[in-house]
Parts: structure tokens; C-alpha cells; sequence
């Protein structure tokens, strides 16, 4: 049932508080102190995954937040080595909060993790759009 909820969640802020400038959104409903539901959805990529993150992240239900996909500067990615690729969100600066790979809450130094595969399945596809760099991100708290 909360599965179904949080997509009905998605669906409705899409289609009320969507921004006509931004190209995609992530609805995050936050289920716990530090866990919660990611969701995003755009053509054919479907990502409904759980979410950890410190009780101290924060993120505000009710609040709309601007991200880019970014490679994040000072962690290093669990299987290239290479810099991790995140998504920044704005409102925090350049060395705030991100979404990014993890697989628990001790994964998160404030930041929202997700496991690896379902994250770059979102950074690749927006990735792939040439958006690096680019703020076209809605991030919604429910």
C-alpha cells in the first residue's frame, strides 16, 4: 500500500507543482528519521527504491528543492574509483546535500543514498539527455 501511495504522490505533485523549466522530478517521501521512498519516472525509466539518510539531513516534507547531476568532487565512486556521481541539490551549495550511491544510513554524511544500480539508472538517463551540470531537476519532500 505505501508503494502505491508514493506513486500516487508523484503522479499528483507532476501534475500540480512540476516547473515548466525543469525536465524531471524526484518525489522523496520520507517514511522515518532516516529512511524514506525515492521515486522518478521519465519515458521508460521507472526507479521506486528505498532511501536512507541521517536524522540530521535537512530536508523539509513540503519543500520543492533544484538538482543537477554532478560527479561529486570529494568522494570517490564504489567501483570506478573515479569521482561518485550525485545529484547536488541547490538550495544546500556546492558542498551540501547530494543523492548518491549507498546502500545504508551510515552511507549518508546528510545526504539521501540509494543503491548504486537505481542511482545511475536516473544519472545516466539525464546524463545521456546532456544535462550535466544543469539545474533541471525538481526534487520534491512528501
Amino acid at each position: 500500500m505505501k508503494r502505491l501511495s508514493v506513486f500516487v504522490l508523484f503522479l499528483l505533485f507532476s501534475t500540480i507543482v512540476f516547473s515548466q523549466e525543469m525536465k524531471y522530478m524526484i518525489a522523496i517521501q520520507k517514511e522515518t528519521e532516516t529512511t524514506g521512498a525515492l521515486v522518478f519516472s521519465s519515458n521508460n525509466i521507472n526507479v521506486y527504491q528505498k532511501c536512507w539518510f541521517k536524522s540530521t539531513t535537512p530536508i523539509q516534507k513540503g519543500t520543492i528543492y533544484t538538482g543537477a547531476i554532478t560527479y561529486m568532487t570529494t568522494k570517490t565512486d564504489s567501483v570506478t574509483g573515479g569521482k561518485r556521481p550525485g545529484i547536488i541539490i541547490k538550495e544546500f551549495g556546492s558542498r551540501g546535500i547530494f543523492i548518491h550511491e549507498g546502500t545504508s544510513v551510515e552511507w549518508s554524511e546528510n545526504c539521501i543514498v540509494i543503491p548504486r544500480e537505481e542511482m545511475l539508472k536516473i544519472w545516466n538517463y539525464i546524463n545521456d539527455q546532456g544535462y550535466l551540470d544543469q539545474y533541471v531537476i525538481q526534487i520534491v519532500i512528501v
